[in-house]
Parts: C-alpha cells; sequence; structure tokens
C-alpha cells in the first residue's frame, strides 16, 4: 500500500513538473515574439521571466499535487522544475551559467512550490 501512494506521488510530482514546463516554453516561446517587435529593456524582460516561472510553478502545483502531501510535492516540482528549465536554457543557449541569480531562482521556485503546493491540496479538499 506504501509504495502505491509513492508511486502516486511521483507521478503527480512529475506530472507537475511537466506542466511547469510546458508552460515556461509557451510563455517564453510567445514572450520572444513580443520581445522581438517591441523595444523592452531588460530589467522588463528579467521581471516578466521570473513572471512565468511563478505562474509555472503555480500551474504545475496546482494540476498536479494532490490529493495529499501538498508541500512537499510543491517543493519537489518547484525545485527539479527549475533545475530542468536552466539546464534546458543552458543547451539552447550552447553555454552554461551557474551565478547567484539560478541560487535565488531555485530558493524562489522552492518557496513558491511549497506554499503553492499547500495551497493546491487545501484547494481540493473543499
Amino acid at each position: 500500500m506504501e509504495n502505491h501512494n509513492l508511486n502516486g506521488g511521483l507521478t503527480n510530482v512529475v506530472k507537475g513538473i511537466g506542466i511547469a514546463i510546458t508552460v515556461s516554453l509557451v510563455c517564453v516561446l510567445i514572450f520572444s515574439a513580443i520581445v522581438k517587435f517591441c523595444m523592452l529593456s531588460s530589467t522588463v524582460i528579467r521581471a516578466v521571466n521570473q513572471f512565468f516561472k511563478i505562474i509555472s510553478v503555480f500551474l504545475g502545483c496546482f494540476f498536479a499535487v494532490k490529493p495529499n502531501k501538498g508541500l512537499v510535492k510543491g517543493i519537489a516540482v518547484g525545485l527539479i522544475y527549475t533545475l530542468l528549465i536552466h539546464l534546458i536554457f543552458c543547451l539552447l543557449s550552447s553555454h552554461a551559467y551557474f551565478t547567484a541569480t539560478l541560487f535565488w531562482d531555485l530558493v524562489m521556485a522552492t518557496v513558491c512550490g511549497g506554499v503553492f503546493g499547500a495551497i493546491a491540496v487545501n484547494k481540493s479538499k473543499e
């Protein structure tokens, strides 16, 4: 019985990560088309990218982190999503970078994932 719960929890986390990555990639593709035609400052681009990350983690948690252990699953979704999306963009840009920004992205996504996961589980109980 415990193994079934573990597999179900892992499936929820993987589903949440997949949703978050998909949302993030779609948002970035759409936004890159907008950036191509509009003169936006790098500050605006960074802020919008942070917003996309938060929305991606939120949607990943909201649609996948149920019916229990929302905090733990949300943390896992946020952390693994951030590592994978960073890896994807490093591969697309042909160079790896590890800066303080990555560290703060990990912190932000982990905290947001935990909060969003807890909210998603409690919302589903209503």
